[in-house]
């Protein structure tokens, strides 16, 4: 996954902070640190590879002046662990993907499948799924990112939920939906969830949902 490093702003990594505002996660290879990067500092910059969470709060731009803590967190499934107590506290949560690709709704629903079984998410906290890079041509829009996703979710809901009925920590896992109906994010997510769509490619017009749902957190 990308982390980026610039001058100024309030922006660390590999700094052990607790979390008070939004998590952003997603699959690896989905945009989120340039979004990450956009949102805290209003340019796109080179990237490295990064393994741990980069800590940050939106620009006066993006924020419309108000102050809120967001993490960029590292797509790596080795951190699947880390980002599930990163859960607790969080204001928020914002998961995104490349919509261009097909692969990535398979490694994004890999992502939601994990948060919306852990017992580190409350049920208050809301959750945006962004359909990022919604500008190629091609990529799916958000009501048929929806739809797959819930198709992927029903599957895994069906082939780990007998396996794997307890996280790492002996907690036991949340159950999804119910026995004999297929899975709906309207009906059945155990947080509030919506999705939206955009691109940090072009303006900050591109970032407006999610830029309205982290600051409304």
């Amino acid at each position: 996954e990308a982390s980026a490093f610039s001058g100024g702003g309030s922006i660390g990594s590999s700094v052990k902070t607790k979390v008070e505002g939004v998590v952003m996660c997603g699959p690896c290879g989905s945009g989120k640190t340039v979004i990450f990067q956009r949102l805290c500092h209003g340019a796109q910059p080179t990237t490295v590879t990064s393994m741990a969470p980069t800590y940050g709060k939106l620009s006066e731009e993006s924020g419309g002046g108000r102050s809120t803590q967001l993490v960029d967190f590292p797509g790596h499934e080795r951190l699947r662990h880390s980002l599930l107590e990163h859960l607790k506290g969080a204001r928020g949560l914002v998961l995104v993907l490349d919509a261009s690709t097909s692969k990535q709704i398979k490694d994004a629903s890999d992502v939601l499948f994990a948060i919306l079984t852990a017992p580190q998410l409350s049920s208050s906290t809301p959750l945006l799924i962004f359909c990022n890079k919604s500008d190629v041509d091609g990529a799916k829009n958000q009501d048929r990112v929806k739809v797959l996703l819930q198709k992927e979710i029903e599957t895994m809901r069906k082939t780990r939920g007998s396996v794997a009925a307890v996280g790492e920590d002996g907690e036991e896992l949340r159950e999804l939906g119910e026995e004999g109906k297929p899975f709906k994010f309207d009906e059945d997510a155990p947080c509030p969830i919506s999705f939206g769509a955009g691109t940090a490619v072009k303006d900050m017009g591109g970032l407006a949902e999610l830029t309205g749902f982290v600051t409304g957190c």
